[in-house]
């Protein structure tokens, strides 16, 4: 795995807030946000520090995920398959580096035909440039 992924000391960065408001002009409202205590995504749910979000049963018709970076990830990706495959929730959306050769993303790769719409590219600029997509 690459090493500067790994890297950051910090690894809880904030979302910035045109993403949100990119997540909520597509769900609504963002149900359930697990890996969010501080940044105030406007989640339904989201769980604290203190109740460990990975012990965590994540049901939710909608969730938004930004999951701590670093070798950590795979914890995340890991419960995020499970809870899918367990139909405990309806649609997601998650900020991550894209790095294909992780075993967390094959992971994620792999739910890809269980999934609607999966995004291509970067991520959407305040600019207003759209977000490039494959509908599946």
């Amino acid at each position: 795995m690459n090493r500067i992924i790994l890297s950051s000391a910090r690894h809880d960065w904030r979302t910035p807030a045109y993403i949100i408001d990119r997540v909520e002009a597509m769900f609504g409202e963002i149900g359930l946000d697990p890996s969010n205590s501080l940044d105030g995504t406007g989640a339904l749910r989201h769980f604290t520090p203190g109740q460990d979000s990975l012990s965590q049963p994540w049901i939710a018709t909608t969730l938004y995920m930004n999951p701590p970076y670093g070798r950590d990830v795979c914890n995340w990706i890991q419960q995020l398959v499970a809870e899918c495959k367990a139909v405990h929730i309806g649609h997601a959306i998650l900020l991550l580096r894209v790095v294909t050769d992780t075993g967390w993303m094959q992971l994620l790769l792999d739910l890809r035909s269980r999934r609607d719409l999966f995004q291509d590219g970067s991520l959407p600029r305040p600019s207003g440039n759209s977000l490039r997509c494959t509908l599946q």
